[in-house]
């Protein structure tokens, strides 16, 4: 009886760890598009910078469900300081943090945080409630794996 119970245990403490892959591994994707995926936990692991533009952003609107959806900046060659030292990497924020009339250089005017050599603007909404749940998700299935296979172990050591 107690051998069923942990062959029981040690499939769920399986089955959380591939939860925790999958999902773990689908937060630090690269950019995709103009949207990357994992920015809502990027910008909360983020240190805070503040960014200058050197050249230009792509900025375009996001089409969900045939509605336009609110508009992605991309800024290639932005600056931070970090730790004392100047970086360059791309900025990912909503095109409406991004200010400069035509033919005057882009500026960037929201709050941005840098992660892994990419600085990140606040995400609204949706993006950061998701980062944060996507991070827990990994972190429960870690704890799970470890309390189904002490059960598990537990209950052979009783066989």
């Amino acid at each position: 009886m107690t051998r069923i119970r942990a062959e029981k245990q040690a499939g769920r403490a399986g089955v959380c760890f591939v939860i925790g892959v999958l999902v773990l591994g689908g937060l630090f994707l690269p950019v995709t598009g103009n949207h990357p995926k994992g920015w809502g936990i990027a910008y909360a692991l983020g240190t805070p910078v503040s960014v200058e533009l050197s050249g230009s952003c792509d900025i375009r609107s996001v089409r969900t469900n045939s509605k336009v959806g609110k508009a992605i900046a991309k800024c290639e060659g932005a600056r931070w300081t970090l730790d004392g030292a100047t970086r360059t990497g791309t900025l990912h924020s909503y095109g409406s943090d991004i200010s400069g009339n035509r033919g005057a250089a882009p500026a960037f005017t929201g709050e941005a945080r840098a992660f892994r050599g990419q600085a990140y603007g606040r995400p609204r909404g949706l993006e950061f409630v998701i980062g944060f749940a996507a991070a827990a998700v990994p972190a429960i299935c870690l704890v799970g794996c470890i309390v189904f296979m002490a059960a598990a172990w537990r209950a052979l050591r009783k066989a």
